[in-house]
């Protein structure tokens, strides 16, 4: 129970283990869990700090102890980026971030892909423009994100749109 208030500038906490870690003032818990490895930071949903539970967001004091609970389940979530204040655990996320959607946009784009091939249709970039342009968003990968997150059906009005047939009103 020591509470350590040398510098203002930072707050000094320990590990599990007893191992003291210093941390800039204002750090959270998720900080603390990426300036520990960056694998703990993005798996972890809670913490516990004194041995209570406390949510990621929780600002970390000196002396204070803290575990970190991880699942593999879990993952980098984008409102993460509100409370954390580390550059290291910002950095951190956005790349995760950036990557997991080029990961659904590609996956987006090639279910565009082979939807059109079914359809008989030609996988173009006037086709893909058109579709973005239907859609109101401003970029192809927009467009490919969006179909990666299930966010747009591939479905018959998108072929007759494609095919230029006015839809009817029923």
């Amino acid at each position: 129970t020591i509470k350590l208030n040398l510098f203002t500038s930072e707050v000094l906490v320990f590990t599990p283990k007893g191992e003291l870690k210093s941390m800039p003032a204002g750090a959270t818990a998720l900080d603390f869990a990426f300036s520990i490895h960056s694998f703990l930071g993005s798996h972890c949903f809670g913490a516990k700090v004194n041995h209570k539970l406390v949510p990621l967001s929780y600002k970390l004091k000196s002396g204070d102890q803290i575990e970190i609970i991880t699942s593999r389940t879990q993952h980098v979530r984008p409102e993460w980026l509100t409370f954390a204040t580390t550059a290291k655990a910002k950095g951190k996320i956005e790349a995760i971030l950036r990557r997991e959607n080029r990961e659904k946009a590609h996956k987006g784009e090639e279910a565009l892909k082979v939807f059109l091939a079914e359809k008989g249709l030609e996988y173009s970039i006037p086709t893909v423009d058109k579709l973005v342009s239907y859609h109101c968003l401003h970029k192809r990968e927009e467009l490919f994100l969006s179909i990666g997150e299930g966010k747009i059906t591939l479905d018959e009005a998108l072929v007759n749109f494609i095919k230029g047939k006015k839809l009817s009103m029923a």
